[in-house]
């Protein structure tokens, strides 16, 4: 530059101002740099004159960055007036180049000092500037039309950026009732752009009508509050497509009172088609995950359980073979025989995705005798039955196999693990529950310590909170174990009885 020209600094952050003074020297020799830091320094400013270029940030704690852009125009229009800041927004943009805006610069949020895009901008206005001063500058008509040109640029670049990202813009005089609309926010309601002259009551009319008065209450209150609002909400096309649309808008205020709405339009149908498709497949994926665990405790609780007992009485079996009692060893071998065949009957269910056969109050008793009796016949300890029967009728069929599972699994412990004697299983009617509770005299274990490392344990505690149960498992090294079911009645409208479902 072969004159010393002179920049405006308007920015609340005195490091960014300082880093920004110190590169711009370093790029324009001779370049002076004032800091303006509230409205008497910019009114002190601006009376200097002189100023060819003015770098301002979107808003300051002493004023609105279209505030700071009109005071400067008015007092100095040749004044060449930069905007560098965070993104404000479309309609913050296109409200800014509308007012005078020469040009407009996005800081990014995790700055890290890299000014070249306003380096690049200020070597264009200066240069500018410079040819206005010089006595040999024609009368200005060229200067003017590379600026018109400038400008006509930016607004087409932030046109065809509106257009891909499906944003529109929208300002409201709010003194004269006006609204003007950019093309693409006729596309968005589906029209021409300027297909229609645009109203505040033409945009209510491709409101969706289950949300107008949100729309209209909320623009009121934002109008009156000299506020900001952020909503979503759906439109009619004027083809009849129903669309979701997100609306931005911010009040310009004007000594005090509201002097015009600015905002954007964008429509998000996609975007919203798409959450609703995720949050699909996470309900399907949860829904999977569930169904694997419940095929995991079926397994482990039913199939599992009596493959382990089958192993057991082969065990029994051959033993009985090599001390010569075959009789008793055939007798033994049929029964596993006829537990091998319903076992593949079960897993040809879970592989067609069924349920195992719901248990009804009857097919409980049986189901629990002929589990002690099993083990008793494994000379694995002796358990005694007691279910009464008012009780195990006032079970519903997938209660009492859940039950049935819970006792599997608590008697294959006290057997396997608890090397117990004698137990008991009972099945009664309480006040206000039905209760299960087995009771063994077997070495018992430390509950704290295996709560959360006892995978038989886990199963009983998630089967037991399937069908809306308490449990509560009690036991001591060398006392024996208790585990206790209570399932809620008055929940089920089921007590004493009444409005109850029998499976006898």
């Amino acid at each position: 530059m072969s004159a010393r020209q002179r920049i405006l600094l308007v920015d609340d952050n005195p490091a960014f101002r300082l880093l920004m003074e110190r590169e711009l020297q370093q790029e324009f020799a001779g370049l002076q740099v004032q800091h303006v830091v509230d409205a008497d320094s910019l009114v002190g400013a601006l009376a200097a004159g002189g100023a060819d270029a003015a770098v301002i940030d979107a808003r300051t704690h002493w004023a609105n960055g279209l505030e700071v852009l009109q005071t400067i125009k008015v007092s100095q229009p040749e004044c060449a007036v930069i905007m560098f800041a965070a993104d404000g927004g479309t309609a913050f943009a296109v409200g800014a180049m509308k007012a005078g805006l020469d040009d407009y610069l996005i800081r990014q949020p995790a700055y890290c000092g890299n000014l070249a895009p306003l380096r690049q901008a200020l070597r264009g206005w200066l240069a500018r500037a410079q040819l206005r001063k010089s006595p040999h500058a024609p009368a200005g008509r060229t200067e003017r039309r590379a600026a018109d040109a400038h400008v006509a640029r930016k607004l087409h670049l932030l046109a065809e950026a509106q257009r891909v990202a499906h944003i529109g813009s929208w300002e409201m005089d709010l003194d004269s009732d006006t609204l003007t609309w950019s093309d693409e926010h006729y596309r968005i309601l589906g029209m021409e752009p300027g297909a229609i002259r645009p109203t505040y009551e033409r945009f209510l009319h491709f409101v969706h009508p289950d949300d107008v008065r949100f729309v209209r209450d909320t623009v009121t209150a934002t109008v009156m509050q000299l506020g900001s609002y952020d909503i979503e909400c759906r439109v009619i096309r004027a083809d009849g497509r129903e669309r979701t649309v997100r609306s931005r808008a911010e009040v310009v205020s004007d000594g005090g009172r509201p002097a015009r709405l600015m905002g954007i339009l964008q429509d998000i149908t996609e975007h919203k088609q798409y959450e609703t498709a995720l949050q699909r497949s996470e309900q399907q994926l949860r829904a999977v995950l569930a169904e694997r665990r419940q095929l995991s405790q079926d397994l482990h609780d039913n199939i599992l359980q009596t493959i382990c007992a089958v192993s057991f009485s082969l065990e029994h079996s051959q033993r009985l073979i090599e001390e010569g009692h075959a009789r008793s060893a055939a007798r033994e071998l049929s029964w596993e025989i006829a537990t091998l065949r319903n076992i593949m009957r079960d897993i040809r269910q879970f592989i067609r995705g069924q349920e195992p056969l719901l248990l009804s109050a009857s097919q409980l008793k049986t189901e629990l005798a002929e589990l002690a009796r099993m083990i008793e016949t494994r000379k694995l300890g002796r358990f005694s039955i007691d279910v009464d029967p008012a009780a195990a009728s006032q079970l519903m069929p997938d209660e009492a196999r859940q039950v049935l599972n819970i006792a599997r699994e608590a008697m294959s412990n006290s057997a396997r693990h608890a090397h117990a004697t004698c137990g008991t299983v009972s099945l009664r009617a309480q006040e206000e529950s039905i209760r299960f509770e087995l009771r063994d005299d077997g070495v018992g274990f430390d509950v704290q310590r295996l709560a959360h490392r006892g995978e038989g344990l886990k199963n009983i505690a998630a089967r037991a909170r399937q069908i809306g149960a308490q449990i509560e498992v009690l036991s001591q090294p060398g006392h024996g174990t208790r585990v206790v079911l209570d399932l809620p009645l008055l929940a089920r409208g089921r007590r004493h009885g009444r409005d109850r479902r029998r499976n006898d």
